[in-house]
């Protein structure tokens, strides 16, 4: 996980209770799935557990889509390390033999160069530790506290 705020933007970060990425870097995947979830939840999407591994750790629903699952998503804790495009491709796999529009990789310590190209020609998109704390940070105040609380 790399770390490119100022200083002046940590300082707010953590007046706002952001989490640092020393702390992101601890998480487990229980941790970062739940913290997904509240997320996903936040921008609209019912979500679902799923078994993990190659069948994704979530299925996200939008509303009025009847249980249709539009996204998979995978979670990797940063202690996994960067993932690789074997991994990435899992994730399409799965997405593919389940007709499902597009798959989240979150992968808290970064991806692989070649996991990265292989992303930009299929339907996943990559979340970093530093994507997740932009969606962190955008979340409201009652959405970040849920989101930290759950699975700690």
């Amino acid at each position: 996980m790399t770390n490119t705020s100022t200083p002046a933007e940590r300082v707010a970060d953590a007046a706002s209770g952001l989490p640092s990425v020393v702390e992101m870097a601890e998480w487990t995947h229980a941790r970062v799935r739940a913290i997904i979830g509240v997320v996903a939840e936040s921008d609209g999407y019912q979500v679902a557990g799923r078994a993990g591994g190659a069948e994704g750790d979530l299925g996200l629903t939008r509303a009025g889509e009847e249980g249709r699952t539009s996204v998979i998503v995978t979670c990797a804790p940063a202690s996994a390390g960067p993932v690789s495009a074997k991994r990435l491709r899992e994730l399409f796999g799965t997405i593919t033999i389940e007709g499902v529009g597009t798959g989240w990789y979150v992968g808290l310590a970064g991806f692989s160069p070649e996991a990265r190209e292989y992303a930009q020609t299929r339907r996943l998109v990559l979340i970093s530790g530093d994507g997740l704390r932009e969606q962190l940070r955008v979340l409201t105040d009652r959405d970040l506290a849920r989101a930290l609380s759950r699975g700690k």
